[in-house]
């Protein structure tokens, strides 16, 4: 039976005029009138169906399309939101079957390439989600779509292609909010290069363009850190925490500039604050150790090292900065078996004469002590780990 394309035209209005009051129960409602009246109107189908999704109204809504699909089982649409749907879910698969019969049944239009790029990404097959990428951009030349292959591109380390694609969406952008997610895409891939000072560079543009972007400065502060921006970082840290101040990975950053800038005690409340969220994490006990022993105190200093190895046996570091610790303790056996662990840790794939190498390096211990350790060297690792705990 032909729509009457009036009806459904003078019945979507109404809907319409309802979510622009926010009232989409009323908009439900007027559907399933009208859908008990005329149950072959599938457009109002469609449109009942996706105000249940943005309601959040899940099942409702994959059993509606599931039942459209059967009426009109060469309908795409049905299959574009069943796919959305499923990948809302993070029913990743299931999202891929449904994007294959979409584009089988409508190969020409971009959106639906860019949908399964969508669920490629987040299955990790780049290279396929760059595919899509590619024929979208084949079918409809957009800021965003560059922007998109610019990801997958920097995803699979192909730095040069994603510089390209970003230079097509600087050169395709027209508002300010384009141009600037564009700099901080750009100082992204900057940054996976190691290049830190054209990265900062690239976030201050996007900032300048959008002074709430908020990853903008997220991303500049951890730049700074690379840079040794002590101050930059803390200025970033502390406007990130202004917005959000649950988020412990900004007291961590915090807790970091505030170190390196020499304010311990002040860097030590931030590192707990971390601590707190994150008593899992072996760096949060690390460098509340590297506080504590900026401080002069060493034994609170230790027990950090110690805890922080206790989650992660193999923390270099951890072994050095405790050997340090317990040598101007005057702990000496116990500095002496962390600096052995911390050798054949941090440099267990070299030969023994490499490795006395690296010891002799080891920075502030006495050459007769160093000497000591070297000759235990061969002797390979104590047997006897209680010294961990």
């Amino acid at each position: 039976m032909k729509l009457d394309e009036l009806f459904i035209e003078k019945v979507m209005k109404k809907v319409n005029n309802y979510l622009l009051r926010y009232e989409p129960e009323k908009a439900l409602r007027l559907l399933d009138r009208e859908l008990k009246k005329h149950p072959q109107a599938w457009p109002l189908a469609m449109k009942k169906a996706i105000i249940l999704f943005e309601e959040g109204e899940m099942a409702e809504a994959e059993q509606l399309l599931l039942t459209t699909r059967e009426q009109y089982p060469e309908l795409p649409v049905v299959y574009f939101w069943l796919a959305r749907l499923a990948l809302e879910q993070m029913q990743l698969e299931k999202a891929l079957q449904y994007c294959q019969t979409l584009l089988e049944l409508e190969p020409f239009d971009a959106v639906n390439y860019v949908l399964r790029a969508e669920v490629y990404e987040l299955l990790e097959r780049n290279q396929e989600a760059e595919g899509d990428y590619t024929k979208a951009l084949e079918l409809e030349e957009k800021t965003d779509l560059y922007y998109r292959r610019s990801y997958v591109r920097f995803l699979q380390k192909d730095f040069e292609g994603a510089l390209a694609d970003l230079e097509e969406a600087r050169q395709a952008a027209l508002t300010d909010e384009e141009k600037s997610r564009v700099e901080f895409g750009t100082g992204v891939v900057l940054a996976g290069m190691g290049h830190y000072d054209a990265a900062e560079r690239a976030f201050n543009l996007a900032l300048e363009l959008y002074p709430d972007y908020f990853a903008a400065h997220e991303q500049r502060a951890f730049c700074r850190l690379e840079l040794e921006d002590w101050e930059g970082a803390l200025e970033d840290s502390e406007w990130l925490l202004a917005r959000r101040p649950d988020e412990d990975r900004f007291w961590w950053l915090k807790g970091l500039a505030l170190y390196r800038l020499g304010r311990v005690e002040d860097a030590l409340l931030a590192a707990e604050n971390y601590l707190q969220q994150h008593p899992e994490d072996p760096a949060a006990y690390f460098n509340l150790g590297l506080m504590y022993e900026e401080l002069g105190e060493l034994k609170q200093a230790t027990e950090f090292y110690s805890l922080a190895l206790e989650l992660d046996p193999g923390y270099a570091e951890a072994y050095l900065r405790r050997a340090w610790s317990n040598y101007q303790q005057l702990e000496l056996e116990k500095a002496r078996t962390d600096l052995l662990w911390w050798v054949y840790t941090a440099f267990s794939d070299s030969d023994l004469t490499t490795m006395r190498a690296r010891l002799a390096e080891a920075p502030g211990f006495d050459e007769e002590f160093l000497n000591s350790v070297s000759e235990q060297l061969e002797m390979g690792l104590p047997q006897d780990k209680s010294f961990l705990c």
